[in-house]
This record gives C-alpha cells, structure tokens and sequence, in this order.
C-alpha cells in the first residue's frame, strides 16, 4: 500500500482585506487548484498609525502551510500581495515597527511635505509610476525611523524573509514604489539619494521563480519558498489566457486595472497626464496601465440597498440591471464615489443632474455598469494612440470574470470580443511562477497558451467590431 502524499505546490495570495492559501498541481501539463485556507487580514492601530497586522498574517500563513502538510508534500511556496507598503528591519534583523497601511494618514502628510520638492512630469519620467501619495516613496523619504533601519523589504519579501530569514526583493512589487528605474529594472539609485533614501536599504532584486530558501520552522517540513510576481495584479496578468503578444486586459474586482503589457515603459508626457503607470511584469514585458474604479460602487450600491431594506444578490443586480432600460452615463471617477455610504443617494443625484430626473434602482445599477464600460473604452482608445498598437480582443481575470452583464456592456461599448477568466488569474499566476522555478513550466507565454483551453472561459461578442 502506497501511503505517499501527492505533490503540490502553495500560493499564498494576500489582498488588502484577506489572505488565501491556494494548493496548485501540475498534472500532464495541466494546473488544477483548490483552496485550503483562508483568513482576514484587518489592519490594527499601533503608536496612532494604521498598520498591518503582520504577526497575525505570519500565524495564519503557517497555519495554512500546516494545513496543506497534512495532506501533500509540498515542493514549494509563494507569496504575492498588493503593492507600495513596507517594513523595516534593524541591524539584527528585528522589524523596527509593524507595516504602515497605505491608508494611514502619514501618506497624504507625507506626500504634501514634499510636493513642492520635485517635478511630477519628471518623477514619472524617471521611475514610470503615476505620482500618488500612497506610493513608497514619499512615506520612506519622511520616515524616521529609516535612520536605524538596515533593510527595506516590500510586503511579499517580508513575508518571505519571515518564513526563510533569507532577504531577497523582486521587481514586480518593487515596480510599484516609484524607485525603481523602468529602464534598468533596478533601483533608481540617484532618485533615492535626492530623496535620502540610503542605497544600503534597498534589497538585491530577484524575479518570479527565484530560490529563496527553505521554510525555518520547527514544527513545519523544510519547504523551499520561491519568488513570485510579488505584485497581485502581475500575477493575474501572468495568467491572461492568449497566445497573442498585443492584447488588453481589466483586472477586475473591487477596483480596475484596465491596462496592455509593451516592450518598454511607455514614459512620455502624455502617459502621466492621462494617469497611466508603467509596472513590471514578466521578463522583457512591462505592464502598462491605469488605475479605475471597479465592482466598488456594485458592493456599495448593494450595501446602500441593504440599508433600505431591499436585499438583493449580485446575480439579481445584474439580471434587473439587464432588463431595464438604457438612460444617462456618469463619469465612475469622480472623487465622492470611492468613498463609503450613501452610494444609492450618490449615484441617483449624479444621474439627476445629467437629466435622468426618476431614476429606477434597475437603471442605476445599469448604468453603472455601461458608464464602467465607458470608462474602459476612454483608456484603451488612450492605450492605442499611446502605443500605436492594434488590439484584437480584450480579456477580463479575476472575480469580476462573472459579471456576465458587465462583459456583455464593454464588448459592446469597445466593439471588441470580450474574453471572461479565468476567476482565479492571481492564483494562477502565483502557481505558475513557481511552476517555472521548478521546472513545470518553460515560459509566462507557454502557460498563458495552456490557458486557452480552460473550460471556464466565456467569449462574449460584439454586435459591432472595432479593431485598435
């Protein structure tokens, strides 16, 4: 009897709300996956600021390793999360304070302080980073406590030298703190020294399915962790299921990044004006796109319903959204709709004062839904002129893949076929890192090919083609 455990390997993949621990397996040149764990990840307040609770999310990534123990051998670890937050460590090693969250208010302090202290044009230029006060940047050049630091690691890195004790950044995550030099896909040695940000401090850069080291636990097996695209949303791009090397993509939930992969960084004047960012994604590709509200006013609209006492699912949104009519169109990225409560109230007096004077709770959510694909249509006409490039077909990852509605409106607002999944891209995307760093996979562009044959893919058509 063969009482062997079957191999596998373990994404973690960490979002601003929660954590899930995915076990991925490559069988006849095929990934399948499945969750075993999944938990909160609240931030705390410590010392005033709003920080990330990183001794919890320690705990529960071990649990989940304990948890998939029990069941596989595991030949590997990964973990990705979202972008721009970081912790520092001291001489020996010890975390000076816990992760401030990008929502603390020292990011908006910070920015302001030294606003008047650089060209925004320029810092685009220079790093390819939309200029936001969230980014690393800003908040590193006012930090103290940088004084007395050793290292600077971005939150996938330090996750991983807490498992390891073996320091090591990538350039996905480090693509998002407006230091890196999209040119070189270094750090951008001389911003920093203007800036005061000791060279010492920032990390040599791996990539996705770089060796880490092994796990440094005594009641955990030595499993080897690699490097993912430490950034979430490069590994939900690495999981666009095309064989194609020009497409467009929305990943889509809470928010959007609706962007393309190019050659080179696209730095140009006209790029920052029009809020677009440069981010690193798979060896010799650079992703290049823009930020834009997503599913976020669904959620909240829904919540504002709740309030009201009118319950309703997402699939009901949709189908109600579906069978009312067509009426005004509102711009999705208007400051007061990223902020909470009062979504119905908003929506409706945006909607009033574009002369849609009694709205139905049917016609708003459909049009948010048709001014959402508005909006993607306004970037990727801003991508073909920024890019020169003609697009085919754009493909929709992540968990708003199953907005059916929303598919069906940006095909017919892009007059473009609309590929749906996979629902799972950052997990995917996770896997397959670590597929290539153990030998699974060959390529980012070999994987994404095996990914045309997923059966969850839905193809949603156009009653009118456009091709740019």
């Amino acid at each position: 009897m063969n009482n062997r455990k079957p191999q596998a390997l373990l994404a973690f993949d960490l979002g601003a709300s929660s954590g899930r621990g995915i076990i991925g397996r490559f069988q006849t040149g095929q990934l399948t996956m499945a969750e075993i764990h999944r938990f909160d990840n609240r931030p705390i307040t410590e010392n005033g600021h709003l920080c990330w609770d990183l001794p919890t999310l320690v705990t529960q990534i071990k649990l989940g390793i304990k948890k998939a123990s029990e069941s596989y051998e595991l030949l590997s670890i990964a973990i990705d999360t979202w972008g721009v937050d970081y912790g520092l460590l001291d001489h020996q090693g010890q975390l000076l304070r816990l992760p401030v969250h990008y929502r603390d208010s020292s990011s908006q302090q910070s920015y302001e302080k030294l606003q008047d202290t650089f060209d925004a044009e320029k810092l685009f230029a220079a790093t390819g980073n939309q200029v936001m006060a969230i980014n690393s940047l800003f908040r590193l050049a006012c930090e103290e406590s940088k004084e007395q630091a050793a290292q600077l690691l971005l939150m996938p890195d330090l996750l991983g030298y807490l498992l390891t004790g073996k320091v090591l950044g990538e350039k996905t995550i480090a693509s998002t703190t407006q230091l890196l030099d999209p040119i070189t896909g270094d750090w951008h040695q001389a911003l920093a020294a203007q800036f005061g940000i000791r060279e010492s401090l920032l990390p040599n850069l791996g990539q996705a399915g770089d060796f880490v080291g092994v796990l440094q636990d005594p009641e955990l097996p030595e499993i080897p962790v690699y490097k993912s695209y430490g950034h979430d949303t490069a590994c939900a791009v690495a999981s666009v299921p095309t064989a194609k090397e020009d497409f467009l993509f929305i990943s889509l939930g809470t928010w959007a990044l609706a962007g393309t992969e190019t050659a080179a960084p696209v730095l140009e004047p006209a790029a920052q004006q029009l809020g677009f960012s440069n981010e690193g994604g798979r060896p010799g590709r650079n992703r290049f796109l823009k930020n834009l509200t997503g599913l976020w006013l669904i959620q909240e609209l829904q919540r504002s319903l709740e309030q009201t006492g009118t319950h309703m699912s997402f699939q009901e949104m949709m189908e109600l959204a579906r069978s009312s009519a067509d009426t005004v169109l509102i711009d999705t990225q208007q400051p007061q709709l990223a902020q909470p409560e009062h979504m119905l109230e908003k929506l409706t007096k945006l909607m009033q004062a574009k002369g849609c004077l009694q709205p139905t709770v049917g016609e708003v959510i459909r049009c948010v839904y048709r001014s959402l694909a508005t909006a993607f249509a306004q970037t990727f006409a801003e991508i073909h002129r920024l890019t020169g490039k003609t697009y085919e077909e754009i493909h929709v990852i992540g968990g708003g893949a199953r907005a059916d509605f929303l598919c069906q409106c940006i095909a017919e607002t892009c007059h473009k076929p609309v590929i749906a999944g996979p629902v799972e891209a950052t997990a995917m995307g996770n896997l397959a890192a670590q597929g290539i760093g153990l030998g699974y996979l060959t390529s980012i562009h070999a994987f994404r090919r095996q990914l045309t044959a997923l059966p969850e893919l839905k193809c949603y058509q156009p009653t009118r083609v456009q091709v740019y």
